[in-house]
Protein backbone atom coordinates (compact mmCIF):
# COMPACT_ATOMS: atom_id res chain seq x y z
CA UNK A 1 0.00 0.00 0.00
CA UNK A 2 1.93 3.05 -1.05
CA UNK A 3 -0.82 5.06 -1.08
CA UNK A 4 -2.56 6.62 1.88
CA UNK A 5 -6.10 7.86 2.92
CA UNK A 6 -6.80 11.72 3.85
CA UNK A 7 -9.61 14.72 3.89
CA UNK A 8 -8.62 16.77 1.03
CA UNK A 9 -7.47 20.26 1.12
CA UNK A 10 -7.76 23.34 -1.49
CA UNK A 11 -4.51 22.99 -2.94
CA UNK A 12 -6.11 19.21 -4.58
CA UNK A 13 -9.16 21.32 -6.16
CA UNK A 14 -7.55 20.87 -9.66
CA UNK A 15 -6.28 17.34 -9.31
CA UNK A 16 -10.52 16.54 -8.18
CA UNK A 17 -11.32 18.48 -10.87
CA UNK A 18 -9.64 16.31 -13.30
CA UNK A 19 -10.48 12.91 -11.98
CA UNK A 20 -14.18 14.27 -12.11
CA UNK A 21 -13.75 14.55 -15.53
CA UNK A 22 -12.44 11.35 -15.97
CA UNK A 23 -15.43 9.56 -13.60
CA UNK A 24 -17.65 11.14 -15.99
CA UNK A 25 -16.26 10.22 -19.12
CA UNK A 26 -15.91 6.39 -18.38
CA UNK A 27 -19.55 6.63 -17.26
CA UNK A 28 -20.88 8.39 -20.38
CA UNK A 29 -18.50 6.46 -23.02
CA UNK A 30 -17.26 10.37 -24.40
CA UNK A 31 -15.54 13.04 -24.10
CA UNK A 32 -17.99 15.15 -24.53
CA UNK A 33 -18.76 16.24 -20.76
CA UNK A 34 -18.94 18.83 -18.21
CA UNK A 35 -17.11 19.24 -14.88
CA UNK A 36 -17.78 21.26 -11.92
CA UNK A 37 -18.73 24.79 -12.30
CA UNK A 38 -16.91 27.35 -10.72
CA UNK A 39 -17.51 27.28 -6.77
CA UNK A 40 -19.31 23.64 -6.79
CA UNK A 41 -16.19 22.57 -4.68
CA UNK A 42 -16.23 25.57 -2.20
CA UNK A 43 -18.48 24.24 0.40
CA UNK A 44 -15.92 21.55 0.98
CA UNK A 45 -13.74 24.07 2.11
CA UNK A 46 -15.63 26.25 4.05
CA UNK A 47 -15.19 24.51 7.27
CA UNK A 48 -18.72 22.83 6.22
CA UNK A 49 -19.54 18.79 7.79
CA UNK A 50 -18.97 18.14 4.30
CA UNK A 51 -16.31 16.46 3.24
CA UNK A 52 -13.53 15.01 0.28
CA UNK A 53 -11.64 11.99 1.08
CA UNK A 54 -8.72 11.37 -1.23
CA UNK A 55 -6.09 8.81 -1.69
CA UNK A 56 -2.85 10.15 -2.43
CA UNK A 57 0.61 8.45 -4.02
CA UNK A 58 2.67 10.79 -4.53
CA UNK A 59 -0.47 12.98 -6.17
CA UNK A 60 -4.24 12.42 -5.39
CA UNK A 61 -5.17 9.33 -7.32
CA UNK A 62 -8.41 9.31 -6.73
CA UNK A 63 -11.82 10.50 -4.45
CA UNK A 64 -14.87 10.40 -2.35
CA UNK A 65 -17.52 13.44 -1.15
CA UNK A 66 -19.25 13.05 1.43
CA UNK A 67 -22.23 15.19 2.16
CA UNK A 68 -23.81 15.72 5.54
CA UNK A 69 -28.02 15.69 5.54
CA UNK A 70 -30.30 15.94 8.27
CA UNK A 71 -33.64 15.39 6.47
CA UNK A 72 -35.82 13.14 6.86
CA UNK A 73 -33.28 12.16 9.49
CA UNK A 74 -29.55 12.50 9.84
CA UNK A 75 -27.30 10.68 7.12
CA UNK A 76 -24.11 10.67 5.23
CA UNK A 77 -24.64 10.88 1.77
CA UNK A 78 -21.82 9.33 -0.34
CA UNK A 79 -21.69 11.30 -4.05
CA UNK A 80 -18.65 11.80 -6.21
CA UNK A 81 -16.88 9.16 -6.22
CA UNK A 82 -14.03 8.31 -8.50
CA UNK A 83 -10.75 5.75 -8.95
CA UNK A 84 -8.67 6.31 -11.22
CA UNK A 85 -7.89 3.40 -14.06
CA UNK A 86 -4.52 2.72 -13.35
CA UNK A 87 -5.37 2.36 -9.51
CA UNK A 88 -8.50 0.36 -10.01
CA UNK A 89 -8.90 -3.52 -8.03
CA UNK A 90 -6.48 -2.43 -5.35
CA UNK A 91 -8.63 -1.77 -2.97
CA UNK A 92 -8.90 1.88 -2.56
CA UNK A 93 -12.09 2.66 -3.44
CA UNK A 94 -13.15 0.46 -0.22
CA UNK A 95 -10.96 2.54 2.35
CA UNK A 96 -12.51 5.90 1.01
CA UNK A 97 -15.37 4.29 1.56
CA UNK A 98 -14.32 3.59 5.43
CA UNK A 99 -12.95 6.76 5.98
CA UNK A 100 -16.84 8.04 4.94
CA UNK A 101 -18.33 5.68 7.48
CA UNK A 102 -15.45 6.65 10.36
CA UNK A 103 -16.53 10.02 9.77
CA UNK A 104 -20.05 9.70 10.40
CA UNK A 105 -19.35 7.29 13.28
CA UNK A 106 -17.30 10.21 14.77
CA UNK A 107 -20.49 12.51 13.93
CA UNK A 108 -22.67 9.77 15.60
CA UNK A 109 -24.58 9.39 12.57
CA UNK A 110 -25.58 5.62 11.70
CA UNK A 111 -26.81 5.59 7.97
CA UNK A 112 -24.44 6.03 5.07
CA UNK A 113 -25.94 6.21 2.06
Amino acid sequence: MGYKIRTAVPADEGKIRELFLEMQQTIYHTDDVKGYGDGDLGRFWDNSRDRIYVAEDGEVIDFLSVEVHHDPVDYIYLDDFSVTAAYRSKGIGSELIRAAEVYAEELGIAAVL
